[in-house]
C-alpha cells in the first residue's frame, strides 16, 4: 500500500484524491482508495471501502494508515532534485 513513484501519485490524482477539497471523509476514502492501487491495480473503489471497513472492525488505525499515505503523497509534491546535482560533504580542517 502507498505511492511507491510519482507516478503512482499522478494516478492518485486522476483517480479523484484531493488532499486539499478539506471534505475529510472523502479524503480518507480515496486515499486509502488510491494508495491500494500501486500494488493493486484491478481493485475497485468500492473493494478498497469493504477492505477499510474490516481493518478498521478488526481493530486496524485507519488514521494511522492515512497518515502514513499522506506522507508518502506528500513527499512527490517537493520538486524532484536534480540527478546532476552533487551533495555538498563537510570537510574538516585541522591545522
Amino acid at each position: 500500500m502507498g505511492f511507491p513513484t510519482r507516478k503512482d501519485a499522478i494516478k492518485a490524482e486522476e483517480k479523484g484524491l484531493n488532499i486539499l477539497e478539506g471534505k475529510m471523509v472523502k479524503i480518507y476514502s480515496k486515499m486509502f482508495y488510491t494508495g491500494m492501487l500501486a500494488y493493486n491495480p484491478f481493485i475497485n473503489e468500492d473493494e478498497a471501502l469493504k477492505l477499510m471497513d474490516k481493518y478498521s472492525e478488526e481493530g486496524g488505525d485507519v488514521d494511522e494508515v492515512v497518515t502514513f499515505l499522506t506522507g508518502e503523497y506528500q513527499n512527490f509534491l517537493k520538486p524532484q532534485e536534480s540527478k546532476k546535482k552533487t551533495k555538498k560533504k563537510a570537510q574538516i580542517i585541522t591545522e
